[in-house]
């Protein structure tokens, strides 16, 4: 079977916030980011899609219809998430992007994906956790250890997980790229994040407020028709339209750690790595 491995093309070994972000849109604005896009746009959109018509043609949706979109939205976003770090390390890897192939592959990382997200997010949560065990406690034995200082206690827990979460931010980058183990990953993820420190903070901080600022599209349904009273918009045109611009972003979210991913494999000088060779036969 022909090889469609990642180590033909290296991106160059800047980690400046706009080099990276460049490399990023460039995925997004390619065929590659265009259909990866458009592919999580039509799943995510089934289920929602699915009530809405059940309503329009005057039929009340069943009960279980509510926790069955929750659950089929975390199932979506595992896929997806799979999909676009597969598709974009396919892209600036090889400058081409094979959908059969990636698809194949995401349907064998999804599920180590999911553990590894799920322990990255554990790690990410441990200060907020330390921290509301350790009010509740001066709570319980009523004991003024953090009165007059619950915003500093707050900050300092938010910093620390924010120092975490760069630290294991490629992980999952990892575990599906490199298809490492959760535990592997996310050692991995430490190790090159101590190189180029305080630019990889940089970076991930851009991902986060872009993953984050997604669902602030949702104000289009409010204010869209207010800022275009002369043009007659449908609600349902601007929901639809919100959900667009936050699959964008959330497909752009994996797309800026994998360039980073590949920019720190280059800066530790690493060899062609073997095991990327085959990664999607």
């Amino acid at each position: 079977m022909t090889s469609t491995g990642f180590a033909r093309r290296r991106p160059d070994t800047d980690f400046r916030v706009g080099s990276v972000l460049r490399q990023a849109f460039a995925v997004l604005a390619s065929g590659t980011g265009i259909r990866l896009t458009l592919f999580a746009f039509l799943l995510y959109a089934l289920a929602p899609l699915a009530v809405q018509i059940m309503e329009w043609t005057g039929r009340k949706p069943p009960s279980w219809s509510i926790p069955a979109t929750g659950i089929y939205g975390i199932v979506i976003f595992i896929f997806t998430l799979t999909m676009a770090l597969s598709g974009a390390g396919q892209h600036l890897c090889e400058g081409r992007f094979v959908f059969t192939a990636c698809l194949r592959h995401t349907t064998r990382r999804a599920p180590a994906l999911l553990v590894t997200f799920l322990l990255a997010s554990l790690l990410v949560s441990l200060p907020f956790i330390v921290t509301g065990t350790l009010l509740d406690f001066a709570t319980r034995a009523d004991l003024p250890l953090f009165s007059g200082n619950l915003l500093t206690l707050h900050a300092i827990t938010a910093f620390l997980a924010f120092l975490i979460a760069v630290r294991v931010a490629i992980s999952t980058t990892i575990c599906v790229i490199e298809k490492a183990g959760p535990i592997s990953s996310i050692r991995r993820s430490f190790r090159l994040t101590k190189t180029q420190l305080w630019k990889v903070h940089a970076v991930v901080l851009a991902a986060l407020l872009l993953f984050f600022a997604a669902p602030l599209s949702d104000l289009l349904i409010w204010f869209g028709p207010r800022l275009a009273r002369s043009i007659p918009v449908h609600r349902t045109v601007l929901a639809w339209g919100s959900q667009f611009l936050r699959t964008t972003a959330f497909t752009l979210t994996p797309i800026i750690t994998t360039a980073l991913l590949l920019n720190l494999r280059r800066s530790a000088e690493l060899p062609p790595n073997e095991e990327l060779v085959r990664v999607f036969e």
